[in-house]
């Protein structure tokens, strides 16, 4: 009687927290749509702005700031190593008395890292190897060697400039420049690697091809160096062009953060970042034209496609999880036992007709155990219910430890359990010893006259292919009447 009170009352809930859980889902979706339908165009606006500053933009401009250095430190790694070569700083030494070996030295170095041009200029000869041998004599009157005369007076160690490369058919490329200097300190050549301007192109182009936006790299003066948009030599400074020469000081700041500001041209919006990418002393700007997203009614549409569709997926989901709690619940209450936890003779005669068809199909092992409490009736009769509950949930907790997880635990009513071991006879004779040796050693405290000392009968019988449902309980259950009339306490097999 419990036991069904208990169900109904269960049902009861079950049925109560559906009504709210669906009415919960209907009050989301119908207020979403509600306050879908309320946006306005002031308020479209300002959320495009906002998610260009404070996403699209920080975003992309730190996912180019890391692809360009990716580029570049790598390489100059090496140029710095290269500079600090001893073959090559003892091959100027020696008076360059083997033009071949250097030739031979640039060319392993261009064809191990895949770079354009590898060189070394001599300061004492002004002999301009490369790869792919001597390329000329620099001088000072030549202004295409002007690069030469100011990196070494400008006192740096390294630096990075784009300029026209003399041995590719003058073919605008990234120069890496790095000092070579002897012992002590005196400057005794230049060194370095050229990169395809192209590398750095495509990488701004693409960019600006999937998110509509103009990107481009300028120098500390504002001269656009590189532009997504023209791949040629730019020679556009941000100072002298229309609406961004008015933010242009502060996009010059030397920050590797980005600085985000706005600008207008021409009745269109614009939102300018620009951040400062130390490696190769130049500015990564980006460029973005907000009037061409604030379009209401193509963003009215994107945004109710898209909202909805979050909205279906998440009444989608919690239906689901709704059904698939309530199955879940209603599953449990009908084959569990609430007592003992394990499953009821319903649960356990599905699971073993399941096991049956496997045995059939393939090459498994089953075993069944029947076992009975030994004077279950007098333990209920003498000392209540209350005790005889106890007394059946705690040997369920024994069985619950011995069993293992591909075994199946179950009760068949009453004081009787049913186990399917998946396992030959003799491994579930000793399994079944066990069990019966943990209750033999089980005492249940009463409150009435001491401790309570509980035993079990067991039947066994081995499945075999022959065995139909009917017949392996009829076995199992005649193997434990002959354990009860054996005595009790024991264990029996047919």
């Amino acid at each position: 009687m419990n036991c069904s009170i208990k169900r109904n009352y269960n049902y009861n809930m079950l049925k109560k927290n559906n009504i709210r859980v669906v009415f919960i889902v209907c009050s989301i979706v119908g207020l979403s749509f509600i306050t879908l339908g309320a946006y306005n165009y002031t308020v479209i606006s300002k959320s495009i702005i906002e998610r260009i500053e404070t996403s699209s933009i920080p975003l992309l401009s730190k996912n180019i700031y890391s692809t360009i250095k990716d580029l570049f430190v790598p390489a100059l790694r090496v140029g710095s190593v290269m500079s600090n070569d001893s073959f090559l700083k003892n091959w100027v030494i020696n008076s360059e008395h083997t033009p071949y070996e250097i030739v031979e030295y640039l060319e392993t170095i261009k064809n191990e890292y895949g770079y354009a041009v590898t060189f070394f200029i001599s300061s004492k000869t002004k002999n301009y190897y490369y790869n792919d041998g001597k390329l000329k004599v620099i001088s000072k009157t030549e202004e295409a060697d002007r690069w030469y005369y100011d990196f070494i007076e400008s006192g740096k160690k390294s630096e990075v400039n784009i300029d026209f490369d003399a041995s590719r058919e003058n073919m605008l490329t990234f120069f890496l420049n790095f000092r070579v200097e002897d012992s002590n300190n005196n400057l005794i050549g230049i060194t370095g690697i050229g990169m395809d301007v192209l590398d750095v192109s495509e990488i701004l182009s693409n960019k600006e091809g999937e998110l509509n936006r103009k990107i481009y790299l300028m120098d500390r003066d504002g001269n656009i160096k590189i532009s997504s948009s023209d791949l040629q030599y730019n020679k556009q400074n941000i100072l002298k062009t229309d609406g961004i020469k008015n933010i242009a000081k502060e996009l010059l700041t030397l920050s590797n953060t980005p600085t985000i500001l706005k600008y207008r041209v021409k009745s269109n919006d614009y939102i300018a970042s620009s951040v400062y990418i130390k490696d190769i002393d130049l500015f990564l700007v980006l460029e973005h034209n907000a009037t061409l997203e604030m379009k209401p009614a193509l963003y009215n549409l994107i945004r109710t496609l898209v909202f909805g569709f979050l909205f279906l997926v998440i009444l989608l989901v919690l239906l689901a999880n709704i059904i698939n709690f309530f199955n879940n619940k209603l599953e449990n209450l009908a084959i569990i036992d609430p007592l003992t936890k394990c499953y009821n003779r319903r649960g356990f005669n599905k699971l073993l007709n399941i096991a049956l068809s496997k045995g059939k199909r393939g090459s498994l092992q089953f075993v069944i155990i029947m076992i009975d409490v030994d004077d279950f009736k007098n333990i209920n009769d003498q000392y209540g219910h209350q005790l005889g509950d106890k007394v059946l949930e705690l040997i369920s907790k024994v069985f619950l430890k011995r069993v293992r997880p591909y075994d199946t635990l179950g009760r068949f009513g009453g004081d009787e359990f049913i186990i399917l071991l998946e396992s030959n006879l003799d491994d579930a004779k000793i399994i079944a010893a066990r069990i019966k040796q943990d209750i033999f050693k089980l005492n249940v405290e009463t409150i009435y006259q001491g401790n309570v000392h509980v035993t079990i009968s067991m039947g066994l019988h081995k499945i075999i292919n022959d065995d139909t449902f009917d017949s392996i309980i009829e076995s199992a259950d005649r193997a434990l009447y002959m354990a009860k009339n054996a005595g009790k306490n024991c264990i029996k097999i047919t």
